[in-house]
């Protein structure tokens, strides 16, 4: 079963895809109009109306440059991730080389590693100068 909407699909004709909230018209704003309706607040970032983290936070189905965004901004959260890719068995033994989440990009590790050779530009910056930006 498919929970992941999207316009057509490569894969099997034998894949039953079943995505009821899709079928019925849900859509992005439907579900933060829900969620705001709610008597509590998961305080989960939103960015254009999209929530970064969600459940899921470094799901392989979330773009790459979200995925990033996560890695630098939480770094133990990727530990698990690049450890289970680094851990793959194949044919029953340990081949060192691990596998991938997905073969289209880098592995989590590798993306925790350049996130550690990034630098906060702004890490030492000065405090603003108080102002009054209405005339």
């Amino acid at each position: 079963m498919k929970i992941r909407h999207r316009k057509s699909t490569s894969e099997s004709k034998w894949v039953t895809m079943v995505m009821p909230l899709a079928d019925a018209g849900v859509g992005v704003q439907d579900v933060t109009d829900f969620w705001a309706g709610q008597p509590f607040d998961l305080m989960l970032p939103t960015i254009n109306g999209r929530t970064l983290q969600g459940n899921c936070d470094l799901c392989f189905l979330k773009g790459a440059k979200q995925v990033y965004s996560i890695i630098a901004s939480d770094r133990p959260k990727t530990e698990w991730c690049a450890r289970t890719e680094s851990s793959v068995v194949s044919g029953g033994k340990f081949t060192g080389d691990g596998a991938r989440f997905r073969s289209d990009r880098t592995s989590y590790q590798q993306m925790l590693d350049y996130s550690d050779t990034q630098f906060d530009m702004f890490a030492d910056h000065e405090e603003t100068i108080s102002c009054f930006c209405g005339d």
